[in-house]
């Protein structure tokens, strides 16, 4: 009996002992438990902590993203201000030079007008001399005409005589005149008797000129008789204009006294050709197209005949009107290939990146100033008018056409950047939704859950919480102050230089998956528990720095290849308005010129 109690105390006792050795495995067990739920809110916290630090970057990246578009938009305004003041500098320049160039045209006009007046006083004090004595001769021909009345006898010889002595009197003025001209160049004297003494053979030559100079003395008499009636008749013009402005014209008499009509008149209107066409006995005018005018043509005219009714009676009044026609040719040169030529200039911006921002900006408002230039130097030139001309419509269409060109850019513009916001936003959309899975797979009883369609794995949905907006650079990514690394290591929420035992061999490990595993922290964190390690069930001892290290190179292989410049496809309104533009411009030029030319021509 003893011996049997003995043995069943010995049992019962071992039987305690093993009922202890559960109970502190249990509660063990439950240390294990309660150290995996802290881990796993550190886990949780950790996550938080880390989508609040994506959240700051993406407000951060939008901020400084706001800041480069102001600064490019004042960098762009800068380099317009500045494009328009050395745009103000060339013009002043411009101008400067003319005014220089008038300022010696206007000097030399000075100096010519001065010459011309310093030769106009010389002749001046030239013809008081010569009035001078020509009045001295007229006194002592008086006087002696005077003695000649007093002393008259026979008048008819008398007369006869005068009339010799004047014509004498012409004669020796003639002779006086030749002798004066001989004595101020005395160089032909001395030649012709120098020649007459020299060479016997040519006095024939000399007797000849002689004669010349003789007939040449006689015809100057001559002259100088048709001179005088030259002059008697200016004089007697002038006292019969004098006496007709004295007179009333013919605009003065009503139809009682003067009845006034074209010859010929037809229908009023004459039109013509030109210069070539001939001209017509009987018309009204003559000469008209046989004249010319620098800038028109004389395409006809229109004469006019009627009366006018007055307080004082009914007056006669007839008008003569011209039709004109400006020649196009110094235009087309001058203005209408210009503009043709800037407007197909602005269709290049169309064939330009629509990325190249500043080239197409600065294209469309070098065309644009052009055009605003050619459009300001016509209107300057022409008259100013109250009515369109047919330049000036041709003017502003080509100036409408490159404005459109100027505008189509901010039209490209605006879709393209609109487009590839929508496009982040549904992508970063699309990302959370991808993302959320992964957050919520932790439970609140600090197991982690299996899905069986795909593995639980932290480096999965750090992946996916990447992947909504990727980093400017890879280096970041491997830290070891904590946080995440290349490697899968995830800091914990502990103290430092805490780690997490080793699971007890007698519990389940079917409540982790196969690729997790409990092991010792590679890194200390500070304010933190060591981390969770991932790898794979089948995965031998490696280096735990070379995942990390491909990691990184993988992430600066993307960076750069994110930074490379990318070809991209042509924008479709880029690729309709390379055709839409061109044709738009043949079909205006088609309608204008045939209107200008058929029908108003």
């Amino acid at each position: 009996m003893s011996a049997s109690e003995q043995q069943l105390k010995e049992i019962l006792s071992a039987h305690e002992q093993d009922a202890k050795r559960l109970s502190r495995a249990l509660a063990k067990a439950d240390g294990d438990k309660v150290a995996l739920s802290r881990e796993l809110n550190g886990l949780q916290l950790r996550v938080r902590q880390l989508e609040a630090v994506v959240g700051d970057q993406e407000k951060s990246e939008a901020v400084l993203k706001h800041s480069v578009a102001d600064l490019e938009r004042e960098r762009d305004a800068a380099r317009r201000d500045l494009r328009g003041v050395q745009n103000d500098r060339d013009i002043i320049g411009t101008q400067l030079v003319r005014r220089n160039d008038e300022i010696h045209l206007l000097l030399a006009k000075i100096g010519v007008l001065q010459a011309m007046l310093t030769s106009g006083e010389e002749e001046y004090v030239q013809r008081l001399d010569d009035i001078r004595l020509l009045k001295l001769e007229v006194r002592k021909l008086r006087q002696e005409k005077v003695l000649l009345q007093r002393d008259l006898v026979a008048g008819a010889d008398l007369r006869r005589e005068l009339y010799h002595l004047s014509k004498d009197l012409a004669f020796e003025k003639q002779r006086r005149a030749a002798l004066e001209s001989e004595l101020k160049t005395p160089m032909n004297l001395h030649r012709w008797r120098r020649l007459e003494a020299s060479d016997p053979a040519s006095l024939e030559l000399i007797h000849k000129v002689n004669l010349l100079q003789k007939r040449l003395l006689s015809q100057h008499s001559l002259l100088l008789a048709k001179e005088r009636q030259l002059q008697d008749a200016e004089r007697l013009y002038l006292a019969l204009r004098a006496t007709m402005v004295k007179l009333p014209g013919p605009d003065g008499y009503t139809v009682m006294d003067v009845v006034m009509y074209w010859k010929d008149p037809k229908d009023g209107k004459h039109h013509g050709g030109g210069p070539d066409v001939p001209e017509l006995d009987d018309g009204p005018v003559r000469g008209v197209y046989k004249a010319e005018l620098p800038q028109f043509t004389i395409i006809g005219y229109e004469t006019n005949d009627r009366k006018e009714r007055l307080a004082t009676g009914i007056y006669q009044r007839l008008s003569l009107s011209f039709r004109l026609q400006r020649n196009i040719g110094y235009f087309v040169f001058q203005t209408y290939l210009p503009s043709i030529l800037i407007v197909m200039l602005s269709w290049v911006s169309f064939w330009i990146n629509h990325e190249a921002t500043s080239a197409r900006v600065a294209l469309g408002i070098t065309t644009v100033l052009t055009m605003t230039t050619i459009s300001t130097g016509v209107r300057s030139s022409l008259p100013r008018i109250s009515y369109v001309k047919a330049i000036d419509i041709y003017l502003v269409m080509c100036f409408v056409f490159v404005f459109a060109a100027l505008l189509e850019y901010a039209a490209v513009n605006y879709t393209y950047w609109g487009a590839r916001a929508k496009k982040k936003s549904h992508k970063d959309k699309q990302d959370e939704k991808r993302a959320a899975p992964a957050a919520n797979a932790v439970t609140h009883s600090g197991r982690v859950a299996v899905s069986s369609k795909d593995c639980f794995s932290l480096t999965t949905a750090r992946d996916s919480l990447e992947a909504a907006e990727p980093p400017p650079s890879p280096l970041p990514y491997l830290r070891r102050d904590g946080g995440l690394v290349g490697g899968g290591v995830i800091g914990g929420g502990g103290g430092a230089g805490q780690t997490v035992p080793a699971p007890d061999p007698t519990l389940s490990p079917a409540a982790f998956p196969p690729s997790f595993r409990i092991a010792r922290a590679s890194y200390a964190v500070p304010g933190g528990h060591g981390g969770l390690r991932f790898r794979g069930s089948r995965g031998g001892p490696s280096n735990p720095h070379r995942p990390r290290v491909l990691h990184a190179l993988k992430k600066g292989a993307s960076a750069i290849k994110q930074s490379l410049p990318r070809i991209r496809d042509v924008n479709i309104i880029d690729k309709y308005s390379r055709v839409v533009f061109p044709m738009s411009f043949i079909l205006f030029n088609a309608i204008y010129w045939i209107f200008y030319v058929v029908v108003a021509g």
